[in-house]
């Protein structure tokens, strides 16, 4: 709903405390001789090409080397909305611990964590500036394979990092590799997020180190011909910022091109397809210094399919695909932090037991906002991941990519701000099959001029046992944006969006009475604000200023949503009409 959209993170950061900047705030630009220039105010299209912009209070707070430090704390790429969360937490918590220490009266934990909140861009700053090591500058490293590799790692607001790799260890260091006890050595295997190097393995291509999905952890796989290794490095002032081998391998195979959500043997077998318009990441160009490896490299993603314990598979869109996840029972919600971007749908596909994956097709269409996926299990439920297009003047084509067995396979899918323009299939060929068949809805589409906006979604109201509404609240408006319904042999679907870190207590079904759902039309746009049932009231509780629709257990209920509102029918009744 319009008025419960969420933000997307900031496109430009502060250089050095890595807080947005916003319209207006005074700011400077640094260089890499230590200038700093004359103060200006902030505006989104007037800083492009500026280079290093940072908040003018920033600067004055880094009484040395401002430039390097930059270089330290500059973002790669755009991290998700969960880890800039942790960020943030993490530099208020640790805030509001030194003000114990530093104080020597006693500070209400809430007073501390309101001052904390006060002072993290300070703070942020402050806090690189005085873990930068004394050599002050960007080094180059270089270690040779024939002898031990020694590694020191460092820890910068909360994460662990390598900071340096030698030959030559000193107090501090940890042997990461030992030519004794290994193997010939042809690759490496490089794990990562914006801000630098996290962990390294040296082994032969075959030996895969373990490891499973980390939030914004990338593996690279980097191999080399060399029979005596060695490994350049860059260190930022702080971290590890990038290594590749001396002699490296060109980047001929598929798997050595991209970065990876687990480590991946470059001889792995994938099977790349274009399924919509070319991604892109925001890339700190100025970071090009620090960086040997392309760090512009599409980042891939895992998205397992058919694993005995997948209970269902949710997907992310704004106003393109963006994100994938399959569903486990017990599993942490804290995936639908993933996207980089916030103001979009959850489209959800519930499994039943003995269901899976059968057929993946691409749907594409001239216009981005047409490209889609759809997903068939072998049961015929069918999903389309993407805006309903109407059979009329808008052409679109279809791809069939993959026909899935009922076996665990793993597909990747490339994680970009941008959205998802590629897939790594990693099983057998396709099977040529015909154009699949989605829902073809009862009820015509909403009047509205931009129909490529809206989605559709169905489902039965025969033998309902559970509902359970999904609600979202926001600036004091509460909205039912989806439904869940449980049947008596236990099938599930869902109709509207459905997240599970929004789903309300379920109700039970009396199928003498009629569910209630009650519309609200704020500026001409009308959606779900109340629902009832057998004496359970859910969303807004005054009904007395919405249009209500009395929906009985029979028959399909179809619900067409985009971002300001939502159409429903069921047995030739309507809700308001939608705002063209």
């Amino acid at each position: 709903m319009q008025a419960l959209k969420r933000q997307r993170p900031p496109t430009y950061r502060c250089h050095l405390c890595q807080f947005d900047l916003s319209e207006g705030e005074q700011c400077v630009t640094l260089t890499e001789n230590g200038r700093i220039s004359e103060v200006f105010e902030y505006d989104d299209i007037q800083v492009r090409g500026r280079g290093i912009v940072c908040h003018s209070g920033c600067a004055r707070l880094v009484v040395q080397k401002p430039y390097n430090v930059s270089l330290a704390t500059s973002y790669a790429y755009e991290p998700s909305m969960r880890e800039l969360t942790r960020r943030e937490t993490w530099l208020r918590s640790n805030l509001a611990s030194d003000l114990i220490l530093s104080h020597h009266h006693y500070i209400p934990p809430e007073l501390r964590q309101m001052i904390a909140q006060q002072l993290l861009r300070e703070y942020a700053v402050l806090k690189a500036a005085s873990c930068l090591h004394k050599l002050q500058r960007p080094t180059n490293i270089c270690v040779d394979l024939s002898t031990k590799v020694w590694a020191r790692y460092t820890e910068f607001e909360g994460i662990t990092y390598i900071s340096d790799l030698t030959n030559r260890p000193g107090d501090g260091y940890e042997v990461i590799f030992d030519p004794e006890s290994a193997q010939r050595i042809d690759c490496m295997y490089m794990s990562e997020d914006h801000l630098g190097v996290r962990q390294i393995h040296f082994s032969s291509c075959g030996q895969v180190p373990p490891a499973t999905p980390s939030l914004g952890v990338w593996w690279t796989t980097l191999q080399t011909a060399s029979s005596n290794p060695k490994v350049l490095g860059k260190i930022d002032s702080i971290k590890l910022r990038d290594v590749a081998w001396v002699e490296p391998i060109p980047e001929l195979a598929p798997v050595s091109t991209c970065a990876w959500e687990i480590p991946t043997a470059p001889t792995t077998r994938i099977k790349f397809s274009t399924i919509g318009h070319s991604s892109y990441d925001l890339y700190c160009e100025f970071l090009a210094p620090l960086c040997i490896t392309n760090k512009a490299r599409p980042r891939m993603a895992l998205l397992r399919c058919n694993n005995l314990d997948i209970t269902g598979y949710s997907i992310f869109w704004d106003e393109s695909l963006i994100y994938m996840h399959a569903h486990t029972e017990g599993e942490k919600l804290s995936f639908y932090d993933h996207p980089t971007r916030a103001n979009g749908f959850w489209l959800y596909m519930p499994l039943d037991h003995g269901e899976f994956l059968e057929d993946i097709w691409a749907r594409r269409n001239r216009l981005p906002p047409g490209d889609g996926l759809v997903f068939r299990t072998n049961r015929g439920r069918i999903m389309t991941a993407g805006p309903y297009l109407h059979p009329g003047p808008l052409k679109y084509s279809w791809e069939h990519l993959q026909t899935l067995e009922n076996t665990p396979s793993r597909l990747f899918f490339q994680y970009s701000a941008s959205g998802i323009s590629s897939l790594g299939l990693e099983t057998s060929p396709p099977i040529s099959l015909k154009n699949p068949v989605g829902l073809r809805p009862f009820s015509p589409p909403p009047k509205c001029l931009t129909l490529r906006s809206f989605f559709f979604s169905r489902a039965s109201l025969e033998d309902v046992v559970e509902v359970t509404p999904c609600c979202m609240e926001a600036a004091g408006i509460s909205a039912i944006i989806g439904l869940l319904f449980r049947y008596a042999d236990g099938h599930r679907w869902s109709v509207g969006e459905v997240r599970f870190d929004l789903l309300q207590d379920g109700i039970r079904v009396n199928n003498s009475e009629a569910m209630t759902l009650g519309f609200a039309t704020p500026r001409g746009y009308p959606y779900v604000t109340s629902f009832r049932h057998s004496n359970v009231d859910r969303g807004q509780s005054d009904r007395s200023q919405l249009v209500l629709l009395d929906i009985h257990w029979t028959g399909y209920l179809e619900w067409w949503f985009s971002r300001q509102q939502c159409k429903v029918y069921h047995n030739g009744q309507a809700s308001p009409e939608t705002n063209s």
